[in-house]
């Protein structure tokens, strides 16, 4: 079965991979909505722990958190959910420290909203 993640991040580490894809990447990001591709929320989060992902990052735009779930032994080991000014803490990433109010910052400063006027 192939799942395809919104975003991930593959590990120097796993970079055999990389060609096609064919193995798990370290890190996978979705971004959630309603109405998934494939499967809904759990399944695939359960997917990417059998597949051998290390860690998951559901994104709630809505809501303004992201919740990690990290993976031990292709099962759920933890899942914490960050609020929009909680630093947001990654085993895969363990020095990164951003919110998410942060990250969307981030991006709005780079790009910026077009001045429409009427």
């Amino acid at each position: 079965m192939i799942v395809q993640p919104d975003l991930m991040f593959i590990s120097n580490h796993n970079a055999w991979i990389v060609k096609r894809v064919r193995g798990a990447p370290d890190l996978v990001v979705e971004v959630l909505s309603p109405n998934p591709r494939i499967g809904k929320t759990e399944e695939r989060i359960t997917w990417f722990a059998e597949y051998g992902a290390r860690e998951c990052w559901l994104i709630q735009l809505d809501r303004r958190e992201v919740t990690v779930i990290t993976y031990a032994h292709r099962h759920i080991a933890t899942r914490v959910t960050f609020g929009r000014r909680h630093s947001i803490c990654s085993s895969v990433f363990p020095e990164f420290r951003e919110s998410f109010d942060d990250i969307v910052a981030e991006h709005r400063t780079q790009n910026p909203e077009p001045n429409i006027e009427h």
